[in-house]
């Protein structure tokens, strides 16, 4: 390998956990909870794998990023590992008031120019006025040097897989896998677990949600996906990347028609 492989967004989940209960959540947190990951995680196979791949964007979240109590030290981790890259907590920022540590959390962001970008997941009035005070703590910051964007989900939030009545999801079965790819909000988001990469999060936590058992038997082909590890030879990590940013057959699970979801559930 000449070069390092460019990765134009890695994603990486602090915790599964979630203040919120989207539907159709695309990372199944509505579903999955806990495994909040430790520092530790983030620093042995980042700094691995920032040997082998240039990283554009660097995404943390979850979850709920901001409920993982060493969110703070992944931060100072994760600039140490990709001193070039453009890197982002995402959140919802319902939480950010109560935070007892925020100021130290806010200095390091500041410090290492990581930017907050706020999701916004409703526009109905119990959700902005339950934001309204963590908006005015946001433009505070701004005021002290913190990058912050924020960003409204509401308009383009799609459904991403078939949920029957007793909470299992199934996929969508249209046989189109290249219009699904050609549609897909998450075609660049690959997503780091522990050492593996993966083509997208809804690949990469199907195998928990058929853990306790809430997918379909339908589902079952697409955990046949192989991720890749930092540990396997250079000529697969390659190979792996040149199919990754182009249509598969596992994105036959998703819709192959953009299925919006108006004033969806919170």
């Amino acid at each position: 390998m000449l070069s390092k492989i460019t990765v134009p967004i890695l994603e990486y989940h602090l915790t599964n956990s979630c203040n919120l209960s989207c539907e159709s959540c695309s990372h199944y947190t509505n579903v999955l909870k806990g495994n909040f990951k430790e520092p530790q995680d983030l620093e042995k196979n980042l700094s691995a794998w920032s040997k082998i791949i240039s990283i554009d964007r660097f995404d943390i979240l979850g979850g709920e990023p901001f409920l993982n109590k060493h969110i703070d030290n992944f931060c100072t981790i994760a600039r140490r590992a990709l001193p070039s890259s453009s890197i982002s907590v995402i959140t919802n920022g319902l939480l950010l008031d109560k935070i007892k540590n925020i100021d130290q959390i806010l200095q390091i962001l500041i410090d290492n120019n990581i930017t907050i970008t706020v999701s916004m997941h409703s526009t109905k009035k119990e959700y902005l006025d339950s934001f309204k005070n963590n908006l005015n703590l946001l433009n505070t910051w701004k005021n002290s040097g913190l990058n912050i964007k924020i960003y409204e989900s509401v308009t383009n939030w799609t459904k991403r897989y078939h949920t029957n009545t007793d909470g299992m999801i199934s996929p969508f079965q249209d046989n189109n896998p290249e219009e699904s790819w050609n549609i897909c909000p998450c075609k660049y988001h690959t997503i780091l677990i522990e050492d593996k990469i993966y083509k997208c999060a809804p690949l990469a936590y199907l195998k928990y949600m058929k853990e306790i058992k809430k997918t379909t038997a339908e589902f079952d082909p697409y955990l046949k996906y192989r991720s890749i590890s930092h540990t396997q030879p250079l000529e697969e990590i390659e190979l792996f990347f040149e199919k990754n940013y182009k249509p598969e057959s596992w994105c036959g699970m998703c819709p192959s028609k953009t299925i919006y979801i108006r004033n969806k559930k919170i």
